[in-house]
């Protein structure tokens, strides 16, 4: 059960734990359909402010992710006549790998 004052969260034991479902359009991308990380804290301000910023950066990873699988605008107009524009695209959108140090543990 999430804590009402403290999105993303829910205390178990005393320790408060972040936790997020998976988008429906990135779920092919995860083993689980929700993500869960211990915050090591028994505070709620600390909790707060841990699942305010896990949650920004796991967003932020999904944008690049949902980017990545969108079209290129412009990409018929680059000039590379050795690779197809799906490689262009791939190999465009490989350096923009961003998750931001956030590490989860995905569970059932």
């Amino acid at each position: 059960m999430l804590t009402k004052s403290i999105p993303h969260t829910f205390i178990r034991n005393g320790y408060y734990y972040f936790s997020r479902r998976v988008p429906a359009d990135l779920r092919g991308h995860y083993a689980y359909h929700r993500i869960v990380q211990g915050l090591r804290t028994t505070s709620p301000q600390k909790a707060k402010v841990q699942a305010s910023i896990t949650a920004a950066k796991l967003e932020a990873y999904w944008s690049q992710m949902r980017l990545a699988k969108s079209d290129v605008i412009g990409l018929s107009l680059v000039r590379d006549s050795s690779s197809s524009s799906q490689e262009v695209a791939s190999n465009h959108f490989n350096g923009c790998h961003f998750y931001g140090g956030v590490t989860v543990r995905a569970v059932s």
